[in-house]
């Protein structure tokens, strides 16, 4: 997972600097989620691979959040598809008549399908939805604060399919994410919600990559 997630996550990066016409003669973090979250990392202009060629992989077992108890629900929300299996299981846990009203979720052929309508559903009377999303964004903006907290870039794009996040769920990301930081780093923090989202986009970037 490490080294396909990161290639494809890197590609995407650079189609989203490409696109954007952004600069990367600087320190940059590009956010992607998808299997996972990865960050890749430019740093003073240069793509940062590290040693093993997987630089910027985020890890559930080092992470902590406090208002998840079950650190397993963290692993879960790192990724598309956890994010999906633990929202089939909060459904699964409901009254069979309440089930019903996320018929149409659970029915998703295919997990990214499934995430795309739960953002879609954040604002309905959905519970379910709204809760899921709410702890996706603390553990989210927990792994990108202190990923920012360590490299201190000048500028974060936040892409992948989180640059389909709707714009109310988006400032809510980007709120959560610097209210973890000291003022500092936050006043010089530029955070940006990417523009590309299709994982077509990951073919252009190949050709920078």
């Amino acid at each position: 997972v490490g080294s396909e997630m990161c290639i494809r996550d890197s590609c995407m990066a650079f189609a989203e600097f490409e696109h954007s016409d952004r600069q990367r003669m600087q320190n940059l973090a590009y956010i992607g989620f998808d299997e996972g979250v990865k960050a890749s990392l430019f740093l003073n202009g240069e793509f940062y691979k590290g040693a093993l060629g997987n630089a910027g992989l985020i890890s559930s077992h080092l992470l902590r959040v406090e208002s998840i108890l079950n650190h397993e629900d963290t692993g879960n929300l790192l990724s598309i598809p956890g994010t999906s299996m633990l929202f089939e299981k909060r459904v699964q846990g409901l009254d069979p008549s309440v089930q019903t009203r996320y018929a149409d979720i659970l029915n998703a052929t295919t997990h990214r399908s499934r995430f795309q309508l739960i953002l879609a559903n954040a604002h309905a009377d959905m519970p379910v939805c709204q809760n899921i999303l709410v702890d996706l964004i603390s553990v989210l903006s927990a792994a990108v604060a202190d990923l920012i907290y360590i490299i201190q870039p000048n500028a974060v794009v936040i892409g992948g399919f989180l640059g389909s996040l709707p714009g109310a769920l988006y400032d809510q990301l980007e709120t959560a994410i610097r209210s973890q930081l000291p003022s500092l780093i936050s006043n010089n923090l530029l955070i940006q919600q990417g523009t590309l989202t299709s994982q077509n986009s990951a073919a252009a970037g190949a050709v920078q990559y």
